[in-house]
């Protein structure tokens, strides 16, 4: 039993004794049984005498339930085992609010968004980063930190430095070195050429189906096992014998396929998308030509209508940069919802785009907002929970809040000052559902709280084209106000670069090859990249004063 005699004696003697040989001196004077304790235990003698003193056996744990790391003796242990459970915790927004409402009272966003403004003129004379050179120059690098080509631009300088050449392939006795451990090993000189190889099997085959189809394959089987890895890449290069139209087409289609002379022919994607639908006894008409003639719709059924728009057919070499929204536009004419999946989207955020389909067809799991708990988001919450329910992902926010359904977080919106139109106050950033679920009401409830909590004298939103007409903001008491033009984006394999990002002025350290003296669009496409137009935004506002 431990006294709180001895616990006061220990505590005097700690605070009397700011050093470790002092105050362990007149413990193992005054306590010496104590001392013996201390310094046998599995922690060390400041750790034990603190938790002695605190009438603790052990180290206490984190939320996580992760043993707390010890401090000193005048802290004690750390309250967080690390930055990622202080970011959870969901009492930190709400206290952090708190604090800034008792010290700079209900308009402390505009206050600090003043404050903030000021602190850059004085020190930078703009009132924003984005307009100062240095930070634009250090945003580009950071983004670019994890973009392939900034990697492969990278590597090529590597080589030139340590080897005098761009590509490891250039480097003297490498190829040699290459196909002599390939030997060793495999008995070839490169493994696809190896006769079970799928690769091997699957090109065999096409020059077997070449006469079939009347298709001639253009890329040499040289060219394809490695012995010029630029020009394999995993796309073949196809003849049509019967219309002399050159394609292209991935070595993992199961048959070569010209698109001109068969306009309805699937690719392997939207093959997985009418998999995808089936699966969810979802059953649509496939290659409609009849609603929209001349034009085609993919898949339909029920009034909507499911486009799918990939990456090589519906880059603006091989159509206009109307096309998308003049096929919504002649949906809508016919009472039809059109939905357009980008092949990249498909590719890079498969699930998110899987769950709204099921979304708009009625298929997800339906939870009521009325049974869920609103709750202030911390920024990494949001940031992750966009991350994986938004196709668009998370983008810089002031206010967050979030819907819990049984300590769950299913729904989520962000705010943020309006950042392209300074005639409103406040922009709606973001809203999403958590994957395959729908929350009956969610949007409604949350944008209500904010505008009880923040009173705010207008917002203005962005709707996207590509997935309906904006409902949504409809049902929220918005006001359609315009339609944007079509957005584009530049594509090269998993590399996205937006139109911001791909800036004339930013490219020099983005691209492997920049020509000052062309255009953001010439340098883009010198570099590998197609251009692709969406539907453009339908814009609303709502106005509360």
């Amino acid at each position: 039993m431990r006294s709180k005699r001895t616990i006061e004696e220990l505590l005097e003697i700690w605070d009397n004794n700011p050093s470790f040989t002092s105050y362990r001196s007149k413990i193992k004077s005054s306590f010496p049984e104590l001392d013996c304790l201390f310094d046998n235990s599995p922690f060390s003698y400041s750790e034990s005498l603190w938790l002695y003193i605190n009438d603790m056996d052990s180290p206490p744990n984190c939320r996580c339930g992760k043993v707390l790391k010890y401090i000193d003796k005048s802290s004690g242990y750390r309250k967080y085992c690390s930055h990622k459970c202080y970011s959870s915790d969901e009492e930190i927004p709400i206290n952090r609010q708190k604090t800034m409402l008792d010290r700079y009272g209900d308009d402390y966003s505009d206050q600090i968004y003043k404050k903030v403004k000021q602190t850059m003129l004085t020190k930078y004379g703009k009132e924003h980063a984005l307009n100062v050179d240095e930070f634009k120059e250090k945003m580009i690098l950071t983004s670019s930190k994890n973009d392939k080509t900034a990697i492969v631009k990278k590597a090529k300088t590597t080589m030139l430095q340590r080897y005098g050449v761009e590509s490891i392939w250039d480097v003297d006795g490498i190829k040699e070195k290459v196909k002599n451990n390939n030997k060793q090993k495999y008995g070839v000189d490169y493994p696809i050429m190896l006769d079970n190889n799928k690769v091997v099997k699957r090109i065999k085959s096409y020059h077997r189906l070449r006469n079939k189809y009347d298709y001639e394959l253009l890329t040499s089987f040289e060219d394809y096992s490695g012995i010029n890895p630029s020009t394999g890449g995993g796309i073949l290069l196809w003849k049509c014998n019967t219309c002399s139209y050159e394609f292209e087409q991935y070595v993992q289609n199961i048959q070569p396929m010209c698109k001109k002379c068969n306009p309805s022919f699937k690719s392997s994607k939207e093959n997985e998308i009418s998999e995808f639908l089936l699966d969810n006894n979802i059953t649509m008409i496939v290659g409609d030509k009849n609603i929209i003639k001349p034009m085609e719709i993919d898949f339909y059924s029920n009034n909507t209508g499911i486009e799918f728009n990939g990456t090589y057919w519906h880059s603006d070499d091989k159509v206009d940069k109307d096309y998308h929204l003049n096929k919504t536009k002649e949906c809508l004419k016919n009472n039809i919802r059109l939905i357009h999946v980008f092949e990249y989207d498909w590719d890079n955020k498969k699930e998110i785009v899987k769950s709204r389909i099921l979304s708009i067809f009625n298929k997800n799991e339906r939870i009521f907002a009325r049974k869920c708990e609103i709750k202030i988001i911390s920024a990494s919450i949001a940031n992750e929970f966009f991350n994986e329910n938004h196709l668009s992902g998370n983008c810089a926010s002031s206010l967050r809040y979030g819907l819990y359904y049984n300590d769950e977080l299913v729904a989520a919106m962000s705010f943020v000052k309006s950042r392209y139109n300074k005639k409103y106050q406040w922009e709606l950033a973001r809203f999403a559902n958590k994957l395959y679920t729908n929350v009956i009401g969610g949007a409604s409830r949350l944008f209500k709280y904010f505008v009880k909590i923040e009173n705010p004298s207008n917002i203005i939103s962005y709707s996207d084209r590509c997935w309906g007409e904006g409902d949504l903001y409809l049902q929220l008491g918005f006001v359609w106000s315009h339609d944007s033009p079509p957005n584009y984006c530049y594509i090269k394999g998993n590399n996205i670069l937006t139109r911001v990002s791909a800036q004339k002025h930013k490219l020099s350290k983005l691209l492997n090859e920049f020509d000052e003296n062309d255009t953001e669009y010439n340098n883009m496409r010198n570099n590998g990249y197609k251009r692709i137009f969406d539907c453009g935004n339908k814009v609303f506002y709502a106005n509360f004063t």
